[in-house]
């Protein structure tokens, strides 16, 4: 875990850590799931309460350290249909 410090001098972003946290080289987040954002356009989310896997592979690098709009609607639809 990181401290409060290391959260503030981060290069994720001011909102990285607003509900999630970070071990193990993943993103945990607060509802149990986990996953990486890779800012050069793939991402993966798993929720294992939903037995839910999210893949996303890209080709297209980031434009903020925010999750691109088709990542989050991608996550949004899988979340409805699974859950």
């Amino acid at each position: 875990q990181l401290t409060p410090d290391q959260k503030v001098d981060g290069a994720f972003g001011d909102e990285f850590f607003t509900d999630r946290s970070w071990g193990y080289c993943v993103a945990v987040g607060h509802d149990g799931s986990w996953g990486w954002d890779g800012g050069l356009g793939s991402s993966f989310w798993i929720h294992p309460e939903l037995d839910l896997t999210v893949i996303v592979l890209t080709q297209r690098m980031w434009e903020s350290p925010d999750l691109p709009v088709a990542h989050r609607e991608i996550r949004a639809a899988a979340l409805e249909v699974f859950s």
